[in-house]
């Protein structure tokens, strides 16, 4: 797969998104915002028999929108202790790390340090509610 930043899978992701519809009483919701690229996400979470559900409404560039989606395909479902193994793989892509087969797609933008802050918000995100959550248990 090409390491160029645009590859196509992130196209799709950001045109085809997964995980933009809003969840009904959510657990937790947290805004924040990437200023230097102008991207705003909102991210909800929600737990149910140990697993999390978790969708994200993106204002923003590309990459965050990619992320974001690419973010609730792989977080679904998934218990808060997978989560956060996916949190700290996205983190050590973005470091240039060799991907996991389910984040191959963010690899391309480890070569570009000034959109890492673009790919990690909905992580970054994620994290803050999983710390939200962990305090309300």
């Amino acid at each position: 797969m090409s390491n160029d930043i645009y590859q196509q899978e992130l196209l799709d992701l950001a045109q085809f998104p997964t995980g933009a519809d809003r969840i009904k009483n959510p657990d937790v919701e947290i805004e924040r915002s990437h200023l230097s690229c102008g991207d705003k996400i909102k991210l909800q979470a929600k737990v149910a028999l140990g697993k999390l559900k978790v969708s994200c409404q993106v204002d923003g560039c590309l990459i965050c929108q990619a992320s974001a989606s690419l973010m609730c395909r792989e977080v679904n479902g998934k218990s808060r202790n997978e989560t956060q193994k996916l949190i700290s793989d996205v983190d050590q892509v973005l470091k240039g790390s060799n991907p996991p087969d389910s984040l191959i797609s963010l690899s391309g933008v480890a070569q570009f340090p000034n959109r890492h802050g673009c790919a990690w918000l909905p992580w970054q995100g994620l994290s803050d509610c999983i710390s939200k959550l962990d305090k309300l248990a």
